[in-house]
């Protein structure tokens, strides 16, 4: 099947070949209209190009990457645990993931954990916050993180080599190398990292508070990433590959005296991608294929559990500029996942289809208005009718945004099929979304002021929450309502000319995540209202000296606000040196984190580490 779906794609491609630019850009009046559906998402809302420079060298994940750049709550279980995005008070399953246009949430569990997504292996990411459900599909509700490996055009050899090593065994090292020319241009990338963990911590939980050290907490992971374009003069081919592999230890909490516990997962990823552009009219098509597995083992209760995924993607778009002011784009969407979940003898499976349609109007070149409607169904029936109205205004160094959108999650596989407790009978979740932004940019040669405010707000309704049943078994039911309201608050400045030059940035969100009414006074587990993040950076001829700075207000982990998790604030410091050499340059690095020394935990069971040292080089040649 999936030969018959490459030669079928390699035909198209064949047929492309003709005249016209393979990356036909229309430019309606005060936007650039380019790609797949996806490029609309940022229309309306709040939007964060995310720096993966910092983390490429570093050797981190995309946790590291979210951390830096933006006030989203990660929860980190440990730090060989899970690391699980919560943005504007929803949790990880109300998030899409979009790699190259895929959706690579687990089928079975609804959720990515960031800390296996190594940065070295991406070439952009942008987290756009918000309902995105019409364009995203199902899960895109609190926000969308988008992923690329799409490359640049180049000419010739390229190659990146990162090397990192530091505190409690952390190693960490990534090669790539590129090559391309007029017709074709292609990258591969290998990557592996491993850290003990075993860092001594301040048990505050305990009274009088006890010196300990972490055990059982080993980390490797590996992967592999492949990527081509093959270029026509009206079409072009594009392949990507990612194979991504990891093996942890899974430590003790902090009410746990010793661990057994461990976790293998393993993702392959394929995506090919077709597009063909003319005058006016502009195709893209993607397909996608997509295994998992997880195996989890406890050996003190001997309990060994093995789930397999496989999913089947097909995204066709086509766009279609009718003048100056109008354009419009339909699409459909087709997905198949098949699960085998331990201890079930029979795989399960699921099917979605949808249709979308979208309208764009540029009445002038500062204003833009989106409307996208999406209709689909699944296994599980007739998905709600989801509606996107965005609209954006531009009054000189102002742009006003704004976003009133439908959204929908679909019950994983573990919700619907988990024995024992799976609940087949399971509709969707279902609300409203609604987010205004206003943005500020002042810029001239030497110096650049910016930022940002947003206000939203989210109702939730048919949540799936896990509850004890008859006979002490977890089910999960369509019982729980949530709403979420906030306020995001971005800047930056920075000094481009002179001897010595400045760069700054602070974000600060508020988030009041609310179960059943919006008058109730108790904030949702897990969510905190005031998160926060600040960097300011100097950079004097090759040299630069930088600190970051995180915050998190108090969260609670049970919806009664009974058990509070003490607020933290973590520091990093970090000296660069750059040396350059013909066509080489080298990236020298020193770093401290958690400068501060801060004992604290993400998570009630597992405190983090203290302060550490890391040091590494990064060449690009």
């Amino acid at each position: 099947m999936r030969i018959a779906v490459t030669l079928f794609m390699l035909f198209l491609f064949r047929l492309g070949i003709s005249q016209a630019p393979p990356d036909t850009v229309y430019h309606l009046p005060g936007a650039v209209v380019k790609g797949d559906r996806f490029s609309l998402l940022p229309a309306g809302s709040l939007s964060d190009s995310l720096s993966l420079s910092r983390a490429k060298k570093y050797g981190l994940s995309l946790a590291g990457v979210l951390s830096e750049n933006t006030s989203v709550f990660l929860r980190e279980y440990g730090p060989a645990g899970l690391a699980l995005a919560s943005v504007r008070g929803t949790g990880a399953q109300q998030m899409a993931i979009l790699w190259n246009g895929l959706n690579i949430q687990s089928p079975m569990n609804g959720q990515k954990d960031l800390r296996l997504l190594p940065a070295f292996f991406f070439e952009d990411a942008e987290m756009v916050y918000g309902s995105s459900a019409g364009l995203a599909g199902s899960g895109a509700i609190g926000g969308t993180l988008r992923l690329s490996t799409a490359m640049a055009a180049l000419r010739g050899w390229k190659s990146d080599v990162t090397l990192a090593g530091g505190s409690f065994g952390m190693r960490a090292g990534g090669v790539s190398l590129s090559y391309g020319e007029a017709h074709y241009r292609g990258k591969i990338s290998l990557y592996a990292s491993r850290s003990r963990n075993d860092y001594p911590f301040l048990n505050t939980a305990r009274n009088p508070p006890l010196a300990d050290r972490l055990t059982h907490a080993r980390l490797q992971q590996q992967g592999l990433q492949y990527q081509s374009t093959i270029q026509g003069k009206k079409s072009a081919l594009d392949i990507h590959y990612m194979h991504l592999s990891s093996d942890r230890q899974l430590p003790p909490g902090i009410f746990e005296s010793a661990s057994q516990k461990s976790q293998q997962d393993a993702g392959n990823y394929v995506k090919l991608g077709w597009k063909r552009g003319g005058k006016d009219h502009y195709w893209h098509i993607n397909a996608g294929w997509i295994a998992e597995k997880i195996n989890y083992n406890d050996t003190s209760l001997n309990l060994y559990a093995r789930n397999r995924s496989r999913s089947l993607v097909f995204q066709p778009d086509y766009s279609l500029t009718l003048n100056a002011k109008w354009m419009m784009r339909a699409g459909f969407f087709l997905r198949y996942d098949r699960a085998q979940l331990d201890p079930l003898s029979e795989d399960v499976d699921r099917h979605e289809e949808a249709l979308l349609v979208s309208w764009v109007y540029t009445p002038d070149k500062k204003s833009m208005i989106h409307l996208n409607l999406r209709q689909g169904r699944s296994s599980q029936g007739i998905h709600p009718f989801i509606p996107t109205l965005a609209a954006s205004r531009a009054f000189g160094k102002w742009t006003l945004k704004g976003k009133v959108s439908r959204h929908y999650r679909e019950p994983t596989l573990n919700d619907l099929y988990w024995q024992p407790g799976g609940n087949p009978q399971l509709k969707p979740e279902r609300g409203w979304a609604a987010d205004l932004t206003l943005l500020f940019e002042c810029s001239s040669d030497r110096h650049l002021l910016s930022g940002t405010f947003s206000a939203y707000a989210n109702a939730m309704l048919d949540q799936i929450v896990w509850q004890p049943a008859d006979g002490g078994i977890w089910q999960p039911d369509n019982i729980a309502k949530s709403y979420a309201r906030g306020l995001e608050w971005q800047v930056q400045a920075a000094s481009l000319k002179g001897p010595v030059r400045f760069r700054a940035r602070a974000g600060l969100a508020f988030t009041r995540a609310l179960r059943d009414r919006w008058s109730n006074e108790l904030q949702m587990a897990f969510v905190p209202r005031w998160t926060g993040h600040a960097r300011i950076e100097a950079a004097y001829r090759h040299w630069t000296l930088s600190y970051s700075h995180r915050f998190s207000g108090v969260r609670y982990s049970d919806n009664s606000n009974s058990y509070p998790i003490e607020a933290f604030d973590l520091g990093e410091m970090e000296c660069a040196r750059t040396f350059e050499t013909g066509k080489t340059r080298m990236n020298a690095y020193a770093r401290l984190s958690n400068v501060w020394n801060e004992s604290y935990r993400v998570m009630p069971a597992y405190f983090m580490p203290p302060i550490a040292f890391y040091t590494g080089i990064y060449l690009h040649f």
